[in-house]
Parts: C-alpha cells; sequence; structure tokens
C-alpha cells in the first residue's frame, strides 16, 4: 500500500472503504453539479486517495483501479456522463470485494434485512 492509506495507519479494509466512500460523494456531485467549484477538489482528492492506494488496488481490485483512472481522464476532459460511468463500476467493484472480506459474519448473508418502521 502506498503514501495516504499507510501514513494514516489505515487496515486495507479501511483504506479500500474509503476510496469507495469517495466515490459515493463524487458520483451524485458529477450528476447535479458539473459546474459545482467543489467538483474539482473532490477530483483530486480522489485522485490522490486512488495513487496512493496503487499497489493496494492492483493487487486487490484492479478492474476498480483501472475504472478510476478512466474515469478521472473522462472527468479531466469534461465528459462528465462517462465519467460517472467508471466511477459506479469501481464502487461496484469494490462494494462487492468489501462485502466478500473474510471479516464479515458468515451468517451475515443469510440474515433478514431489518427495515426502519416509523415509531407508532
Amino acid at each position: 500500500m502506498n503514501a495516504p492509506a499507510r501514513r494514516s495507519g489505515l487496515s486495507p479494509r479501511a483504506s479500500l472503504t474509503l476510496l469507495r466512500d469517495q466515490l459515493h460523494v463524487v458520483v451524485p456531485v458529477l450528476t447535479v453539479g458539473e459546474g459545482n467549484p467543489q467538483l474539482a477538489q473532490l477530483l483530486a482528492t480522489l485522485r490522490t486517495t486512488a495513487a496512493g492506494m496503487a499497489d493496494l488496488l492492483a493487487a486487490a481490485e484492479p478492474t476498480a483501479q483501472a475504472a478510476i483512472g478512466a474515469g478521472l481522464e473522462h472527468a479531466v476532459a469534461g465528459e462528465y456522463n462517462e465519467s460517472r460511468t467508471e466511477f459506479l463500476i469501481a464502487y461496484r467493484r469494490l462494494s462487492i470485494l468489501l462485502h466478500q472480506h473474510p471479516d464479515r459474519r458468515a451468517s451475515a448473508a443469510g440474515e433478514r434485512t431489518q427495515r426502519w418502521q416509523p415509531p407508532r
């Protein structure tokens, strides 16, 4: 694992979760805020995070790494629809990877989803 995650002492799982969370924020901003001044900052942060995890991504999920790289290239070119598509691919791949992580309880897959109910 490279610079940011190593310096902050994050585990590989926490590092991948951080990256997935950044993608989760960037995609809606690309959807509704193409002219938003914060977009450039979000993309720069995503670029830094992904570059800092290049080794980890290459080993754990190279498809997500390629999608993030392509998404960043599309964003620089102003092709936000294509960028959003690539980031969604990366988000999905990281979500699957994190869901299948050995830290996850095996019994969690068979549990019923608990739906929130408003108080009565």
